[in-house]
């Protein structure tokens, strides 16, 4: 929530139209009104694009439990002068997930990828080929994903309503 204050200090626009469009609704929200990204399409734009810059979890840890080769999308020049296109992962080798390098690749969003966009999120736009939650890996992904994700988004837009 923080984040998301700081972002929209910095952007008067993009408050004035979160503002426009919460001084439309009146009485009580339902939840299934809150979980609806066609609900306050703006606010659930700031939301994840709120989260899409500043995750609450900036990296996962992981240890491999097996030996495995993970290829890559493109292969990488070792500072041995060697082209690879996969790296060897030993068993009980760290593996660190960087969440937050990740949302912000201008590999995956773009040349806009580190700046507070929330209209990205609008009229199905992102359309990015990553796994997790509408395409960012803020609560991580498969059988580790954060089991909090729906009340934390339910939060964030009950705290702006």
């Amino acid at each position: 929530m923080t984040w998301a204050i700081i972002e929209l200090c910095r952007n008067i626009d993009k408050q004035q139209k979160l503002r426009n469009e919460l001084t439309a609704f009146a009485g009580d929200l339902t939840f299934e009104q809150l979980v609806s990204p066609t609900f306050a399409p703006y606010l659930d734009a700031v939301v994840h694009e709120t989260l899409r810059l500043h995750p609450a979890v900036p990296e996962a840890v992981r240890v491999a439990t097996k030996d495995d080769v993970i290829p890559l999308a493109q292969p990488v020049l070792t500072g041995e002068g060697n082209l690879v296109d996969s790296i060897f992962l030993e068993q009980g080798s760290t593996v660190v997930l960087p969440f937050e390098y990740i949302n912000q690749s201008t590999d995956v969003w773009g040349p806009t990828a580190k700046e507070y966009m929330p209209e990205r999120w609008l009229n199905g736009s992102v359309q990015k080929d990553l796994p997790g939650y509408r395409h960012m890996l803020s609560f991580s992904d498969g059988p580790r994903t954060c089991l909090g994700k729906t009340l934390a988004l339910v939060e964030l837009k009950v705290l702006w309503s």
